[in-house]
């Protein structure tokens, strides 16, 4: 992921201008955006990420779940 950053991101991008939920969604945005570079580059890592992106159950997702499932490294 830094990886993909550092290869495709723009440096300094001001963010003067958003609110913080507009940093955090241009955040996301930004992250999905060089990870499908970075991906395109190396396909081996779209296998690699797939299980941070599989779909869960929303019945039962709770904070803590959330919170364990990104641990799950």
């Amino acid at each position: 992921h830094a990886l993909a950053h550092w290869r495709h991101s723009p440096s300094g991008e001001p963010v003067d201008a958003l609110t913080p939920i507009g940093v955090a969604i241009a955040g996301l945005i930004e992250d999905a955006r060089v990870e499908t570079l970075l991906a395109a580059e190396w396909p081996g890592l779209a296998t690699f990420w797939a299980p941070a992106f599989a779909p869960i159950e929303r019945d039962g997702l709770t904070f803590g779940r959330l919170c364990a499932r990104l641990s799950e490294g």
